[in-house]
């Protein structure tokens, strides 16, 4: 979710975290299942996920 929230491309991700892009991608798309994010083409994922890790920070 940090990563994310930085802004940081899932390229970006997959080299801090040694993995490849597409692990990356699927370890994104299992956290907004478990975020129970809907995927669908009015809201973006990586910004639902950024939200919520900058809500968690604050307490809320």
């Amino acid at each position: 979710m940090r990563l994310i929230a930085l802004g940081l491309s899932n390229a970006e991700i997959s080299k801090r975290r040694f993995t490849t892009v597409k692990s990356t991608e699927n370890s994104i798309s299992r956290l907004a299942k478990i975020l129970r994010f809907e995927h669908d083409e009015t809201t973006n994922q990586r910004v639902q996920i950024a939200r919520t890790y900058f809500n968690l920070l604050r307490g809320r």
